[in-house]
């Protein structure tokens, strides 16, 4: 199957990645997001079956081997930069344009988020979007019981 015709809660490392996520708070370690990445990688390289991952291990496997010494000297700009653009495929311009068109505060949540995960952390960007939900649901109710017991 391919990587465009599953919904994420059919994407096979999804309940996988929620299990280890589950076991990290447990245990109070750090986050598992390898599988993530691992999709990007692959769906940006056209890869259609299980039998990338095996070629992409030995890959991984030769280039830890030989090509460490090198990587040494790279700057972290350079790596940071791979990294982005093969999360660019990962984005659903799409999906934004047709929050942007159905709910505009949705469309504010989901930027800030964007926002925040993208010049912070993802813990800043879950902090962003959930603070604004907050303050955008007290500002709806506030008017919604403003209109209801019609105060002023």
């Amino acid at each position: 199957m391919s990587m465009k015709t599953l919904h994420p809660e059919e994407k096979p490392q999804t309940s996988e990645t929620i299990f280890c996520i589950l076991l990290t708070t447990w245990y109070k370690t750090n986050v598992v997001s390898g599988p993530f990445s691992r999709s990007a990688v692959n769906y940006n390289a056209g890869c259609k079956t299980a039998a990338s991952n095996i070629v992409m291990a030995i890959a991984v496997m030769l280039t830890l081997l030989f090509l460490t010494p090198l990587f040494h000297f790279t700057p972290l700009v350079v790596l940071s930069a791979i990294i982005v653009s093969a999360m660019l495929g990962l984005i659903d311009y799409q999906a934004a344009i047709h929050l942007w068109k159905i709910d505009k505060f949705d469309f504010l949540v989901c930027f800030s988020a964007y926002v925040g995960v993208v010049f912070g952390s993802v813990e800043i960007g879950l902090v962003i979007a959930v603070c604004i939900i907050q303050l955008l649901t007290i500002i709806v109710w506030t008017k919604f019981l403003r209109k209801e017991n019609k105060i002023t």
